[in-house]
């Protein structure tokens, strides 16, 4: 088993970051920033699969563990960003059980799984490690699934349990909206939804995962075991600083 996944599996916190710019600068830069993880987002970007793999060779000199959130539950781009050589694939809004033994088969080759077999990839090197590759990546790569709706909600306690799942992560905003909650990540309810979540997957042995929408939330997360947590996002990162630096400079003016 990798190193990565064995700090998850032990509970240790590690900290990460959604990446949506389309650009293989701004992820190296990410990556020698020394978060633990990296989330490569193609379902709310039109990223192209040459453009992912650029930015995966980006992190090839650093610490930082490259993570691909695939469009939707489909064989087809986990097939691609697997073999682009993503360590992991966070599967968005998995609902059922059935859905994420699904997940895990595209993830997996046979006979654990139905995953396409080729051995000239990068994430084999080429061929040069295939044989490696190919008897540890069943093991070695993370499976995530998203939790944002009430379906997934119900389903907890299965989805948790499947095997091949590595970490139940939740998009807080999607669920919220599903729950009629919007953005309401402090109410009391929403929050007992993140225990109760946090709590079921526990249970089941697995690393409980969340983006938080803001710092003040960490250590109510990681008081309900939250462990692999996504603390910003390059998008978020970007639009604050620039807005804070126009602020301070136009009370500047203005003095």
């Amino acid at each position: 088993m990798n190193s990565f996944k064995e700090k998850i599996r032990k509970g240790d916190v590690v900290l990460g970051i959604f990446n949506n710019i389309d650009s293989s600068i701004i992820t190296e830069i990410i990556g020698l920033c020394q978060f633990d993880w990296i989330l490569l987002d193609t379902e709310h970007r039109p990223s192209s699969s040459l453009e992912i793999l650029h930015q995966l060779q980006s992190l090839k000199d650093t610490s930082c563990i490259p993570i691909v959130r695939v469009p939707w539950l489909d064989r087809v781009p986990v097939k691609v960003m697997l073999d682009a050589g993503a360590s992991g694939l966070m599967f968005p809004s998995i609902d059922t059980k059935e859905q994420a033994e699904e997940a895990v088969s595209y993830m997996r080759y046979a006979p654990q799984g139905v995953r396409g077999v080729s051995a000239g990839t990068r994430a084999c090197r080429y061929g040069l490690d295939f044989p490696s590759y190919f008897r540890s990546s069943n093991e070695d790569l993370l499976g995530i699934m998203q939790i944002e709706t009430q379906s997934g909600i119900d389903n907890i306690r299965e989805i948790a349990q499947t095997d091949g799942v590595d970490v139940v992560f939740v998009g807080p905003m999607d669920l919220s909206t599903s729950i009629n909650l919007p953005k309401r990540f402090e109410d009391e309810k929403f929050i007992e939804i993140l225990k109760y979540i946090a709590a079921e997957t526990k249970k089941a042995g697995k690393s409980a995962g969340i983006q938080i929408p803001n710092l003040g939330l960490l250590d109510t997360v990681m008081s309900f075991g939250y462990t692999f947590i996504a603390i910003s996002s390059d998008v978020s990162a970007l639009t604050g600083s620039l807005k804070e630096s126009l602020s301070k400079a136009r009370e500047i003016i203005e003095r």
